[in-house]
């Protein structure tokens, strides 16, 4: 018995050919309903993994069509949603410098910045206004917070205006609650400071700085920013005096333009530094 199974092992493609045609044999000898559930039932032996598969495989890939198609539109819902959100932000942001414009005393001019730096002004910022809104050089600039910067350059549709943090910047200021009266500009790094305050002056941390209206460009009573830091040297007249500005200039939108002050001969409208805006 072990050397016929031994000898079937051996010879198992022989083996397996002998059976097949043994099988065959006695299967043609059978009625033809028998061979047919015989071969019906060999078939679906067979073929019903690879139908279970194929199935299962169509069914994953129109789920994940029908994923990515959700995706798109989820997607899609989301911007419109972030866009309706930054057009809400919008409206309530111009909303609040519609109802500041009401309350400035002087005549102002909202505007647009719609570009940073220029090849001579690195620093300043661009605003959609020249002189087909009746913008002036020397004319004071202020957001809702406070003072921004000055005009320095008009152009037909465009101006250029220095911000307080440029060195070249400076404006009168005082104390709003002791008076004291300096001179704020910004050192070599942009950090604004009030110089020309004397060692034994009454200023402290947090104090409000205003304009003190003294030089003509600025009128006295906006807000230059609040004393951040406060200085007194061993050796030396005048004390250190660092102001936060309370005008957030890096993330400026728009701005106002108020027709006060002084204003210059327009001879930088010639300049090559254009920035002319369509």
């Amino acid at each position: 018995m072990i050397s016929l199974l031994d000898t079937i092992k051996r010879h198992l493609a022989l083996s397996l050919w002998i059976f097949s045609i043994v099988a065959g044999i006695l299967l043609s000898q059978t009625p033809l309903e028998f061979r047919a559930k015989i071969s019906g039932a060999f078939m679906n032996t067979l073929y019903t993994p690879f139908t279970s598969l194929s199935r299962t495989y169509h069914l994953l890939r129109d789920r994940r069509i029908e994923n990515l198609h959700l995706k798109e539109e989820l997607t899609t819902v989301k911007l419109r949603i972030e866009a309706l959100k930054e057009a809400q932000r919008e409206n309530e942001r111009l909303r609040k410098l519609l109802g500041f414009a009401e309350k400035i005393e002087y005549n102002n001019l909202l505007a647009e910045v719609v570009g940073r730096g220029t090849p001579r002004n690195p620093g300043a910022l661009v605003a959609n206004v020249g002189t087909n809104r009746g913008v002036i050089i020397g004319l004071p600039v202020i957001d809702e917070n406070g003072i921004v910067g000055k005009v320095i350059s008009v152009y037909d549709k465009s101006c250029v205006i220095q911000l307080m943090n440029d060195p070249n910047f400076k404006i009168s200021s005082m104390g709003a609650r002791s008076r004291v009266q300096g001179i704020v500009s910004a050192d070599a790094r942009g950090v604004i400071i009030m110089e020309n305050v004397p060692v034994d002056a009454d200023i402290r941390r947090g104090d409000l700085i205003i304009s003190s209206g003294l030089g003509g460009v600025f009128p006295e009573g906006l807000i230059v920013g609040r004393v951040s830091r406060v200085a007194v040297p061993q050796a030396g007249l005048f004390m250190r005096v660092e102001i936060e500005p309370s005008a957030d200039l890096s993330r400026l939108e728009e701005v106002f333009i108020l027709f006060v002050g002084m204003a210059g001969d327009g001879s930088s409208m010639s300049t090559p530094d254009t920035v002319e805006v369509k």
